[in-house]
């Protein structure tokens, strides 16, 4: 990854440009004192990208603080709030990786150093977005999702940030940020995985994540075994939920394109997936969860690569009106609040016939 010098994306504490590795960025302060407390928070239903960020980045908070002073006990958590999704708890399972669903508040006033890792918004650290906000702990954002973040920095100006859109998930920044001597085994193939997850195994991967990916493969991490790692047969729930969606899929074209929705009220990720392999060109997946609605989209890659609409952007410009949580990557996105769903629909796809030729 290019260090870029320039001003902070948003906040006054950007060290996105000032530092390379690390080695620096974790490296104890002048008084810091002999005990330090470290907690790693991911977003909500936490995937393998933000979970194997997560553990990356607390085994480099140890070796960083060992290198400065080798008296200093570290203790450090990880945080899924809400717990993980399946496939993120399964490959920490297989990769012996811990993390928990929650966390005291006293714990998160007590601690020296909380970092975000792959959270968009700070509503997806809920229900501990207010004890993160008024903590005094040392506060870093590693992500690299289009998000609200410049329209809504009240909380986040609070956060040393390290962010790169162009980065296909917050692994290939963690990878790139680690110093080689720091880098075992075990870390390099929760990173490569984690890479992989999120840059759809590669299938979109810019040169920055494939040299992410080699010095991670040279620090012991293998490909071959990365992908039986993400492989994991969908449980029965998961399948009803795509035949449900067929059974009530929709679609419409716009010019030339595909749009296709489904309601379900689980499982919206992976339908919507299943909606673009039918052979639509945007899959649309949404249902209430929990008291609230939850879309998610997805799109092939020639539909992006045409039409350059980007889902992320396209949701999180639509989250910044509505009040609501969104964005995403360019061919995968979601948005949720308390919204009536149908409404939401029809103004995704209104926004979407804008965008592309009849």
């Amino acid at each position: 990854m290019t260090v870029r010098e320039e001003k902070p994306r948003f906040g006054e504490k950007s060290i996105y440009s000032q530092l390379k590795s690390f080695k620096e960025i974790f490296a104890l302060r002048e008084n810091q004192k002999l005990r330090l407390s470290a907690l790693i928070f991911t977003h909500r239903q936490a995937d393998p990208d933000a979970l194997c960020a997560a553990y990356g980045i607390s085994r480099a908070i140890k070796k960083a603080v060992a290198d400065s002073d080798s008296n200093c006990l570290v203790t450090s958590k990880i945080i899924a709030p809400q717990g993980a999704s399946m496939l993120g708890a399964l490959v920490c399972k297989k990769l012996g990786l811990d993390f928990v669903d929650s966390v005291t508040s006293e714990e998160i006033a007590d601690a020296d150093l909380i970092v975000a890792t792959d959270v968009g918004e700070l509503a997806l650290l809920e229900p501990y977005a207010i004890d993160v906000i008024a903590s005094q702990a040392r506060k870093l954002l590693i992500d690299h999702h289009h998000s609200n973040k410049e329209e809504h920095a009240n909380g986040w100006t609070h956060f040393e940030t390290i962010v790169d859109d162009n980065s296909t998930s917050t692994c290939e920044i963690t990878a790139s940020l680690f110093p080689a001597d720091y880098l075992d085994e075990k870390t390099a193939k929760a990173l490569l995985a984690g890479l992989m997850f999120d840059s759809q195994h590669l299938g979109i991967a810019t040169e920055s994540t494939l040299v992410a990916a080699l010095g991670l493969i040279r620090a012991g991490a293998r490909i071959d075994e990365t992908k039986e790692l993400l492989r994991s047969k969908p449980e029965r729930s998961e399948v009803i939920a795509r035949m449900k969606s067929a059974q009530r899929l929709k679609y419409e074209e716009i010019g030339k394109y595909f749009i296709v929705r489904s309601e379900v009220s689980s499982f919206q990720a992976s339908v919507a997936r299943t909606l673009v392999d039918l052979g639509g060109d945007v899959g649309m997946a949404y249902g209430d969860h929990e008291g609230e609605t939850r879309i998610s989209l997805r799109s092939s890659q020639q539909f992006f690569r045409t039409t350059k609409v980007d889902l992320g952007e396209l949701l999180s410009s639509i989250a910044i009106e509505m009040g609501l949580i969104g964005g995403g990557h360019s061919t995968a996105a979601s948005i949720s609040g308390k919204v009536d769903g149908p409404v939401l629909v029809d103004t995704i796809v209104g926004r979407l016939r804008t965008r592309l030729p009849d």
